[in-house]
């Protein structure tokens, strides 16, 4: 029997090319990287549609070392084929941009006709005519299209061209009408083609179009000085180098912040679909620089910018850029597109719109600029999308995501803390304890100046007579407050299980799962004859077994919420840290964590809610942290009597085998709504409210806390202290 083989359809060129490029500017950008691989020092655009004396055409010259017709014929007309994959460097010494060997095929989403000259230092010069709507014939095979050669095979290099050899071609018969915003999109993409800080200085780009605007050479323009410039680095190792430069203006001298962190305190760790940890060697090293602009005139003082010159830089270089060996990597960091801001820094603004002065400040995307540095040996995993935009959204691209975004909290952090580091505690923290004391000394002052006045003393008329009612709402506003205080510790109590229930949501999930699951296998084994009773009865004891872990749950959360634990008693924290303990250990358990005790008899008046928020929050935190790391995953919990200033109290601490947590985040991690957890993996990101639950119990009772790291269990120790009554 012969062999059968494979035949192709004159239509898969439409297919690979037109119908897989997004749109026009793509494909001019695409033809601009055949120049750049080519090693052209120059790249001429004419893009001419509205004159009339001439057909409309798009025109791309390059000066690089161009084609012979053997080359033309073996390697340009041999669709997939790619010398790149084979050379990945050029001969000029640039890593080649495009493997995939269908780039020039880009020229047919522009117009239907191509007219190709080329070349070479060797041969005479070559040229091709392609007639793209000679393809679009349903049932016809590609070898069956001629393709001819042009009358004049000479091409028309740009006119500062470095030599004699390059490639021009000439696209007419335009799919495309080309508006004034398409002109300036272009030269936009065009500015960014290659990475500001990689040194790629011998290419240049000259554009010629109907927009007179944007015509001459392609620059990135003029960029004031931001703010803060941050210089990000991935090592090898996964550790995280970080340089933060502040600008100097006419009241303050430049200042330097210079740190390393390991990745795991960083950011939490992604984990794959498979639920196994990914670390930063899938990904490989990394460079990164963001600049963030404040939109304020402060921003610009002592340059002679305005605040409309700022705005339009933003709004053309506003977002993060991806740039693989150079090369910008579409659509990343392009205001408007779906995937432009890939790192979502639009929606985490829109969820804390709250300014610098506030703990929750979130950069926008439009306060910042940046480029990320990959390249396709150092970064393999970071692969093409098939659309020929993107990069596939696998573990190393999640792996990016995060690193980028734990560069950005550290810009937070940094801008937020110079933001406020003229405001004393008093004015940045203000609790509910801090306006009841002060309405009562209101209260008793008023009170003092109604018994002077009574003992002969010459009041205004009707004065005494307001003083009582005064009092009177005084005192009802107090009792509002003391309610909301109140409430207050409801409500911490009732996130506080919320939060456990989310973490320890996926135990639950699998209990539950367990229970179904055995049950029907029992039913089944029930059913048979004979019924296989042994059988049955070891699914039976599972399901036992499974419903007795959520019932603990479920016994717990109820107990959490008691009235009795809303007022103000003497509490024996002992017990009460024993049982949430064991109605928290089988989620431990099913996640291979072993829960060690060291608790000694403590007991004293307090809100035993508020105690359990601050136990269960702590141990919730250190449950995250314990799957940051492959070593055993361990958690310890101390609690002891302690005497702080003279006062009876009581210390609860909580350590874990986690990565530990970085000193430029030990203050952030109290404050709300912070949370390194990304959720750019395939779960959910932190909430940020389990330690902020914790701060303000600390402040309400005039407690302390602290972070430190734990020597015997390798990662963090969070210490807390309360007075008892």
């Amino acid at each position: 029997m012969a062999d059968k083989h494979f035949t192709v359809d004159a239509r898969t060129i439409l297919t690979l090319g037109r119908e897989s490029i997004k749109d026009h500017i793509t494909a001019v950008l695409e033809l601009v990287k055949n120049g750049y691989d080519a090693d052209a020092k120059h790249v001429e655009i004419q893009i001419l549609t509205r004159d009339t004396t001439r057909e409309p055409q798009i025109r791309i010259a390059d000066d690089g070392h161009g084609m012979t017709m053997e080359d033309i014929e073996t390697r340009w007309l041999r669709i997939g084929y790619s010398a790149k994959r084979q050379k990945t460097m050029s001969r000029g010494k640039r890593r080649a941009t495009g493997e995939k060997g269908i780039g020039r095929l880009s020229s047919d989403r522009l117009g239907s006709r191509l007219e190709i000259r080329s070349k070479a230092r060797l041969g005479p010069a070559a040229s091709l005519i392609v007639e793209w709507s000679a393809f679009d014939v349903p049932n016809r095979d590609i070898t069956k299209i001629p393709i001819r050669e042009c009358d004049k095979p000479e091409p028309s290099l740009p006119r500062d061209a470095s030599g004699s050899t390059g490639t021009e071609l000439v696209i007419k018969e335009l799919r495309q009408t080309w508006t004034d915003d398409d002109f300036r999109a272009l030269y936009d993409e065009l500015s960014a083609f290659a990475a500001p800080s990689e040194g790629v200085v011998d290419f240049l780009i000259h554009l010629e179009t109907d927009l007179p605007s944007v015509n001459g050479p392609v620059s990135s323009g003029l960029e004031p000085q931001a703010e803060l410039t941050m210089d990000l680095r991935l090592g090898e190792a996964g550790e995280v180098h970080y340089k933060i430069r502040r600008r100097k203006d006419v009241h303050r001298p430049s200042t330097q912040t210079e740190s390393t962190i390991p990745w795991a305190q960083l950011t939490h760790s992604s984990r794959s679909r498979a639920n196994q940890l990914i670390t930063p060697k899938s990904l490989g090293p990394v460079k990164a620089r963001l600049c963030f602009y404040p939109q304020a005139p402060a921003t610009l003082e002592g340059t002679k910018l305005k605040l409309s010159d700022l705005r339009a830089f933003l709004d053309r270089h506003g977002g993060v850029r991806i740039y693989r060996d150079g090369i910008r990597v579409r659509p990343y960091g392009l205001s408007g597109e779906t995937d432009g801001d890939w790192l979502g820094l639009g929606a985490r603004k829109a969820r804390n719109p709250a300014g610098a002065g506030r703990s929750n400040f979130r950069i926008s995307p439009r306060q910042l600029v940046g480029h990320v540095l990959v390249g396709r040996d150092s970064n393999p995993q970071l692969l093409d999308s098939s659309s020929r935009e993107g990069l596939i959204q696998n573990d190393a691209f999640q792996i990016l995501k995060q690193f980028i975004l734990g560069g950005v909290l550290l810009l937070e952090r940094d801008y937020h803390e110079s933001t406020t580091a003229k405001k004393t505690p008093e004015q940045l923290r203000l609790g509910g304890a801090d306006v009841t004391k002060r309405l009562k000394e209101v209260a008793s002052a008023l009170r003092s100046v109604q018994a002077d006045t009574s003992e002969g003393k010459e009041p205004r008329p009707g004065s005494l007579d307001r003083i009582p009612a005064v009092i009177e709402q005084i005192e009802e506003a107090n009792r509002l407050v003391e309610e909301q205080a109140t409430q207050a510790i409801v409500l911490r109590g009732m996130a506080t299980i919320g939060i456990a229930g989310a973490v320890f949501g996926h135990e639950t999930q699998t209990a539950l799962a367990q229970v179904v699951g055995s049950a029907h296998t029992a039913l089944r084994l029930l059913r048979r004859e004979p019924p296989q009773l042994e059988a049955a009865v070891s699914e039976v004891s599972k399901v036992v077994a499974s419903a007795d872990r959520v019932a603990s749950w479920g016994k717990f959360a109820l107990a959490t919420v008691k009235r009795d634990k809303r007022k103000r008693r003497r509490v024996d924290l002992e017990r009460t840290a024993s049982e949430t303990l064991t109605a928290l250990e089988h989620g431990m358990r099913a996640s291979g964590i072993a829960l060690e005790r060291n608790l000694r008899e403590v007991s004293g008046k307090t809100f035993a809610m508020d105690f359990e928020a601050v136990l269960v929050n702590l141990l919730t935190n250190a449950y995250a942290a314990c799957h940051q790391n492959s070593r055993t995953r361990r958690i310890r919990v101390d609690l002891r009597s302690e005497k702080r200033s003279g006062h009876h109290g009581v210390r609860l601490g909580v350590a874990d085998s986690g990565p530990g947590v970085a000193r430029e985040f030990r203050e952030r991690i109290w404050e709300p709504l912070f949370t390194t957890k990304s959720g750019t993996d395939h779960g959910a990101g932190g909430t940020g409210l389990g330690l902020s639950i914790i701060q303000s119990i600390v402040d309400e009772h005039g407690g302390e806390r602290e972070v430190l790291r734990d020597e015997a269990l390798k990662g963090a120790l969070i210490q807390v202290w309360l007075p008892l009554g």
